[in-house]
């Protein structure tokens, strides 16, 4: 067994460290796919999700209080109803949609290009190589994005007409958002 191997097996045998403390359901069926490839192995990742946060600035993630957070795709009504259930704070609330994020460990160099070639011919361009000294690890970002402001000061920015477009919206990124991972599958 070469280094690769034992760092693989190593890994694959920790306990999830995530927030959740599991692999999305919606990204597992792709996970299992990558970890049974001899070159290949998944060190983190996320199906894309639709979330409600608290924070000042949309880049704060780490400080970020969450509200609301769902992998698949909301029901309006119910949405609505949960966010209108918050005690709506004075710092900023954003809506956003985020896409999917899969780290992958790569046995070689020449396998982290030949799994980023497959992987940009699906359309996911925001990918590459992230470290390459001691391991080389890729990242899969999907370009299925938004990050929008709803309210602040304990008071909503926007109406409830826009504010069902943006969950409309939300919704549609992340069903493509699936679709680019049923395709994903496909490579492995």
């Amino acid at each position: 067994m070469d280094i690769f191997d034992e760092e693989k097996r190593v890994f694959l045998a920790k306990k999830d460290k995530s927030k959740k403390g599991s692999i999305d359901s919606g990204i597992l069926n792709l996970v299992s796919l990558i970890n049974s490839q001899q070159d290949y192995y998944s060190t983190s990742s996320c199906s894309g999700r639709i979330v409600l946060i608290e924070r000042e600035e949309a880049k704060e993630k780490d400080k970020a209080k969450w509200l609301f957070s769902s992998h698949d795709p909301v029901n309006k009504s119910l949405f609505l109803k949960k966010l209108y259930e918050i005690n709506l704070p004075e710092k900023t609330v954003w809506l956003r949609q985020e896409p999917l994020i899969l780290h992958i460990r790569c046995r070689t160099l020449q396998s982290a290009f030949n799994l980023l070639n497959d992987v940009r011919k699906l359309g996911l361009k925001r990918s590459g190589v992230i470290a390459a000294n001691k391991r080389v690890t890729i990242e899969i970002i999907g370009t299925e994005r938004m990050d929008v402001p709803i309210a602040e000061n304990r008071k909503f920015l926007i109406d409830e007409n826009y504010l069902l477009y943006l969950i409309e919206k939300a919704n549609a990124k992340l069903l493509l958002t699936k679709e680019k991972i049923k395709m994903l599958e496909k490579i492995f």
